[in-house]
């Protein structure tokens, strides 16, 4: 689905992707880091599905970027978490 493009489908279903798992937690967005999928992987970010979701173990997307040194992605989550970090302080 995302692979041909349809992200107008997925926008429409955002809110239910968002927490949506498999049996360890993997998040869509897990999976798209685990692949090393950049492009997906940024388009769920803008649709922010699964960006804080944790997995059974208790790793984040985050985490799973650090962990499989997918720079790129970890760069966008740690922006993301930034930037909630300063709006909860206001």
């Amino acid at each position: 689905l995302c692979q041909r493009g349809e992200w107008k489908l997925i926008q429409t279903y955002a809110p239910l992707l968002q927490n949506l798992t498999d049996g360890d937690g993997y998040t869509l967005l897990a999976h798209a880091i685990l692949s090393k999928d950049l492009l997906i992987a940024e388009k769920l970010i803008e649709l922010k599905i699964g960006n804080d979701k944790p997995d059974l173990t208790g790793n984040t997307p985050l985490h799973l970027a650090a962990e499989v040194g997918f720079i790129d992605i970890f760069s966008s989550l740690s922006h993301l978490q930034k930037e909630r970090t300063r709006k909860d302080r206001k």
